[in-house]
């Protein structure tokens, strides 16, 4: 195997963690940066490097070191970057964060009648869209 091709996968590695980290799925990382979701999906299995420009637009997005990203080195997320608040839930509380994560973390290995059991409990947490709207502004 390549060195070129070894590269990519390492990097594919390193976006589908932060990526999973992020919540975020492949499509939703794409529309945050510009491409399709098969072109994060490609990177993610090795199949090619992204871009320069895509590189740039992911460590804006995603808060992270260039160097991290591209070859491993350097922390992960660039300073003063919160780790555990990657957007879209960067206006949760710490508290709601780690919620979050392991309501996240559980679903990774819940069966389906669990999972449809979590959405019935949830739908008594829904807010309006005029709420909603109104939290907005």
């Amino acid at each position: 195997m390549s060195s070129k091709k070894i590269r990519n996968l390492e990097i594919g590695e390193r976006l589908r963690e932060v990526r999973k980290k992020a919540a975020l799925t492949q499509e939703g990382l794409a529309v945050k940066v510009g491409c399709s979701g098969e072109n994060i999906s490609s990177i993610e299995r090795g199949e090619w490097g992204p871009s320069g420009s895509l590189v740039a637009n992911l460590v804006r997005e995603l808060g992270l070191n260039e160097k991290w990203l591209t070859n491993g080195t350097e922390p992960i997320y660039k300073e003063g970057q919160v780790a555990e608040s990657p957007e879209p839930y960067g206006g949760l509380s710490k508290p709601d964060r780690k919620l979050l994560k392991k309501m996240a973390e559980a679903l990774e290995f819940a069966t389906k009648d669990q999972k449809e059991l979590l959405l019935s409990a949830l739908k008594c947490f829904e807010v309006s869209p005029s709420k909603k709207k109104g939290r907005e502004e």
